[in-house]
């Protein structure tokens, strides 16, 4: 880098002053600017969509988070219905003894 002196004249109380004070210069360059700001603002979808379960139980597992995007079909959760899964164990053993009966 080069070194210059600038020279800085100036009256204080009737008096002429005279001051040299050394100044580096550097090499102009071309950058890009980066700048960001903060400013509020709300979001809102552009889809929306009613979700709800068509028998009770239990959440076993969400395997996409919210703001995930999702395809039509593709699970949001799991559920766990133990008392479904107990009606079905009844009507298989139900279909099972009548299946015997019908053999017999």
């Amino acid at each position: 880098m080069k070194k210059v002196h600038i020279v800085v004249t100036g009256i204080l109380a009737g008096s002429s002053i005279q001051a040299a004070t050394p100044v580096e210069l550097a090499p102009v360059q071309r950058q890009d600017v980066k700048m960001t700001t903060t400013q509020p603002a709300s979001v809102e979808a552009f889809h929306t969509a009613d979700i709800g379960a068509r028998i009770t139980g239990y959440v076993e597992a969400v395997p996409v988070d919210i703001g995930t995007p999702v395809k039509a079909g593709q699970p949001l959760l799991t559920i766990s219905a133990p008392d479904r899964e107990a009606q079905v164990a009844v009507l298989k053993a139900e279909i099972g003894a009548r299946n015997a009966a019908l053999a017999a």
